[in-house]
């Protein structure tokens, strides 16, 4: 004789079988993840409102398909269900959770309205046994994109200004200076310093100090090069 049993949100399987009794053990096949977006101090409240969250799912057993494969193809994502809502006892809190299965891996994708940031941009979670479960992500911040400006003395204009990560070297961001040799570099991200680097043919260029705080106007000095030939 043989049994079987089944339920849908539970895996069912006998782990002893002793007529004319057999036992039955209901392990959950998927568990409610949990996260929270929280806005700086420095962001408007009515911003929450428009902060989305959004998710998409792809199995760890395509994962090591993946893997067998060299990495041919992308591991397939399909769009996952997710819950948001505001905190009621705090306007700069928001709730997010997810059902997610034993052996699943998701990927949560914060959206912010434009001018701001999400730190980190999205958080990545793998369901690999029933310990996982349930699960709560670290919370994600919002903060104001970083705005640079500055200034070029005397007044220069066509200066090229590259906005370049201290860590790795790499342009984040470009601009030129107005005729005025002032300029404003919008939209950048905070958690790795940054430098600025001017350039234009047969000037050099030094900064005249550090900036009192992230939002305040860099001057930079531009000098001449000599027409000495050696």
């Amino acid at each position: 004789t043989s049994y079987r049993f089944e339920h849908d949100e539970y895996e069912l399987y006998a782990t002893a079988a002793v007529s004319p009794m057999t036992t039955v053990t209901m392990r959950p096949v998927q568990y409610r993840v949990r996260g929270s977006v929280r806005l700086d101090d420095s962001v408007p409240a009515r911003v929450a409102k428009s902060v989305t969250v959004t998710a998409e799912v792809a199995s760890l057993k395509n994962q090591q398909q993946k893997k067998k494969k060299q990495q041919e193809q992308e591991v397939q994502r399909q769009p996952l269900a997710v819950e948001s809502e505001l905190a009621e006892d705090n306007a700069q809190l928001l709730y997010f959770a997810a059902w997610m299965r034993i052996g699943q891996q998701a990927w949560f994708t914060i959206g912010v309205p434009e001018g701001y940031h999400a730190y980190p941009p999205e958080k990545q979670i793998a369901l690999r046994g029933e310990s996982d479960g349930p699960a709560t992500l670290a919370p994600v911040s919002v903060r104001p994109a970083l705005v640079l400006r500055g200034r070029v003395e005397p007044a220069t204009p066509g200066v090229r200004v590259s906005v370049v990560s201290a860590t790795s070297g790499a342009v984040v961001a470009t601009a030129e200076t107005d005729a005025a040799g002032a300029y404003e570099i919008g939209g950048l991200r905070d958690e790795e310093p940054l430098e600025e680097r001017f350039e234009k043919p047969g000037l050099t260029f030094e900064a005249v100090g550090p900036r009192a705080h992230p939002g305040a106007v860099l001057v930079v000095s531009a000098t001449r090069l000599s027409g000495l030939v050696v």
